[in-house]
Parts: structure tokens; C-alpha cells; sequence
């Protein structure tokens, strides 16, 4: 069975998933519970880094930035020195990032997107690497950020 379940309550075929699926509350809510750096820091969520990358991008790639990570909501995440080595895992993150893409006409590798997850990583790296006194992080709070910035970028103007 492909099927996942999420917070929403949708039950999902990852490899027949279409834009009808996705759910930025499911997103939100899955993103916030994913530690960054494999849980080693204190807690620090993929939706509180997906925040700092829309707030370093411009204006027109901030939606891009919020939720270049968005796939991971879905089909969870691998750390980076292992993701290259896991071909099937990154064949079903793409198609599931392609049909996020699609829903909300986001471009997620673009190169100011690329360059700010970057950015945002070394912030990450040095807060939460060497400074052990650093807070960690409040979901309700992060979920009610990152749905608070979802809603002022996909707002009609």
C-alpha cells in the first residue's frame, strides 16, 4: 500500500499524487515537527528554516522559498551527506515537489531560492552548532508563522 495518512486526515498515493492532495495545513503541521540536522542541535524545525529562506529572498520568490522544502511534509527528510546515495527517495521527493510546484506556480530551484536555503543553513549551522543556550522552538507558534506567511504571500493584491 502507498498510501500515507496526514494530519488532515487525507489519505495520499504518493506515486499517483496530484495538486488535489496537497494541503498547506498537512505541510505546515508536517514540516514542524522535522528536526533540521537530524535532531543533533536543539530542535529547530524545517518550517522555522523555511521561514528564514522566504524572509531572505525578494518578494516574487518568497512563496518559493517558504515551501521549497514542502515535499519533505510528505515523504519525510534524509540528511544531506546521505540524500545523494538514496535514488528512489529523491525520484519520489521530486515528483512530489513538481506537483507542490505546479499547485502554487513555484519555482523552488531557482538560484536566489538555492542561494538563500544556503544562507539560511549557515545561520542554522552557527546558532544551533555553537550555541548550545539557544532556545528551541514552540510548534503551535512556528505553525501559526509559517501559515501567517503563507496567507500574506498567497493573498490576492
Amino acid at each position: 500500500m502507498n498510501k500515507i495518512i496526514t494530519f488532515s486526515g487525507n489519505f495520499i498515493d504518493l506515486f499517483q499524487m496530484n495538486v488535489n492532495d496537497i494541503n498547506i495545513i498537512d505541510i505546515s503541521y508536517g514540516l514542524s515537527n522535522i528536526a533540521r540536522f537530524s535532531g543533533q542541535v536543539p530542535f529547530c524545525s524545517v518550517a522555522k528554516h523555511s521561514i528564514y529562506v522566504a524572509n531572505i529572498l525578494p518578494e516574487e520568490l518568497r512563496l518559493s522559498g517558504l515551501l521549497h522544502d514542502a515535499s519533505e511534509a510528505y515523504v519525510g527528510d534524509i540528511i544531506s551527506p546521505i540524500k545523494p546515495m538514496m535514488k528512489e527517495y529523491l525520484e519520489i521527493e521530486e515528483l512530489v515537489m513538481g506537483i507542490i510546484s505546479k499547485k502554487w506556480n513555484l519555482n523552488v530551484n531557482h538560484d536566489l531560492v538555492r542561494a538563500a536555503d544556503k544562507q539560511a543553513l549557515e545561520y542554522e549551522k552557527s546558532t544551533l552548532f555553537f550555541n548550545k543556550s539557544y532556545r528551541t522552538e514552540d510548534q503551535k507558534q512556528i505553525i501559526d508563522q509559517f501559515m501567517y506567511l503563507f496567507d500574506e504571500l498567497t493573498r490576492e493584491k
